[in-house]
């Protein structure tokens, strides 16, 4: 078995080759790539001579999501959240260095307040259906993100962590009326009862997916390109 390890830095891209048969050890440098990552990985795997066909372990750590949080370099990304919690994700949990200062800027929200969209249902926090979810104002709230070609969508509900039935049932009408639309729901990614917590890493969930998609999509197709070229 062929193992390999590659880890893309800010200056540099290591590669590690381990052969579990003859206990070898190859280790490459290469420059990073920052405009296409993959660029420096099929640079050190060439370097390296292996083979990739003869893979049977490959292991990869980037900073392809954290570069695209720091830089917000991400898609436009929707959210869908109960009536009345529209400013959950900008309020945060209000943590700051100092509390009495209401004037300390903090960083802008992932998802700007205009493509924050509440839809009226309500679950209480023992997981029962308060209110059912209104699934007609529901499809006009996707409509609105289909209108502005926003095709990547999370949803954050009160009390999902409870109960997800309500945030499957909007799953289900994204892919009725936008199914060209990535879409995750806060129960699945995060189900613990911080609605901020719970909101946000659902939304930077929700953000990083077609980044980091379309990342590993054109790392494999080089990675089989070289394979099937040489």
């Amino acid at each position: 078995m062929i193992r390999s390890g590659v880890d893309i830095g800010g200056t540099f891209t290591d590669v590690i080759i381990f052969d579990e048969e003859t206990g070898s050890i190859v280790v490459e440098k290469t420059p990073s790539t920052p405009d296409n990552p993959e660029e420096g990985v099929i640079a050190g795997l060439s370097k390296s001579n292996t083979d990739i066909g003869n893979l049977d372990f490959f292991s990869h750590g980037s900073t392809v999501g954290t570069n695209a949080l720091i830089e917000r370099e991400l898609p436009r990304t929707g959210l869908l959240t109960t009536e009345g919690f529209r400013d959950v994700h900008e309020i945060r949990d209000a943590t700051k260095e100092n509390i009495w200062d209401p004037y300390e800027d903090v960083a802008d929200p992932y998802v700007q307040r205009r493509d924050r969209l509440e839809v009226p249902e309500r679950i209480d926090y023992d997981g029962n259906i308060v209110t059912p979810l209104n699934e007609e104002e529901a499809r006009e709230a996707i409509r609105i993100f289909k209108k502005r070609e926003i095709n990547t969508i999370a949803i954050s509900l009160i009390n999902a962590y409870a109960n997800g039935e309500h945030e499957r049932q909007l799953e289900e009408l994204v892919k009725e009326e936008y199914p060209d639309a990535f879409v995750c729901s806060s129960h699945e990614i995060l189900p613990e009862m911080f609605e901020h917590e719970r909101t946000s890493t659902t939304v930077i969930n929700a953000a990083l997916v077609p980044v980091v998609r379309e990342y590993l999509t054109e790392l494999s197709a080089q990675l089989e390109a070289v394979f099937r070229y040489g």
